[in-house]
């Protein structure tokens, strides 16, 4: 009996390793996106972002690395503003399926603090308040329900300044917009080795009886 609780112990371990959710974080760094410092030199774009899902569009900004007067965030961003060319006081992130789990990094381009709401195209939505960009204002936006587009931006839409980073989400159980993922080798190499540990332990025991 005592194997067997061990057996059936490693056996739902294993199953349960296979099924792990998968979390996606976009960084833009991390998938090669860079740009300039200054708003200037650059102008609004719609960038797809490859991930676990399908590519994610990112629109309303452009991609600024090191942004000037950013000092809480020297890597890539998405930054829009009212001068840049383009730019929307509006932000939109569209994924091609269902996710959940969502949430991002805001940044306050502004000197004195702001509001910023993120929104859901199903109705959900999530207002904070950032501090001033020199007193390294940032904070994590969250909407933890089944979304497919969100949108941020602030009530100041004739002095907007922000930018947004480290994009997180988990593919939906009923997004249905691709393939189940195979489980990774690792997973069935330990499901394996459970298997296997079962069968032996279970060969001796049989052999002590007899």
């Amino acid at each position: 009996m005592h194997f067997l609780k061990n057996a059936a112990f490693v056996g739902v371990f294993a199953a349960a390793s296979v099924g792990v959710a998968h979390a996606d974080i976009i960084t833009f760094d991390s998938q090669g996106l860079t740009g300039p410092s200054y708003a200037y030199q650059t102008s609004a774009s719609t960038i797809a972002v490859p991930t676990s899902v399908g590519a994610v569009t990112f629109s309303g900004g452009a991609i600024l690395t090191n942004e000037s007067f950013l000092p809480a965030n020297p890597t890539s961003v998405y930054y829009s503003s009212y001068f840049l060319t383009g730019g929307l006081d509006l932000v939109t992130v569209t994924f091609p399926t269902e996710v959940t789990n969502f949430s991002m990094d805001v940044y306050n381009g502004e000197t004195y603090a702001e509001t910023f709401t993120a929104a859901d195209d199903l109705g959900a939505s999530s207002t904070v308040s950032v501090a001033g960009n020199s007193a390294d204002g940032y904070t994590l936006v969250s909407l933890p329900g089944a979304v497919t587009s969100v949108t941020i931006g602030t009530p100041d839409t004739a002095w907007f300044d922000f930018s947004i980073d480290n994009i997180a989400f988990e593919a939906s159980a009923g997004g249905g917009g691709g393939p189940v993922p195979a489980p990774e080798p690792g997973s069935l190499a330990l499901l394996g080795t459970a298997v296997a540990a079962l069968g032996i332990g279970l060969g001796r025991r049989v052999r002590s009886r007899a």
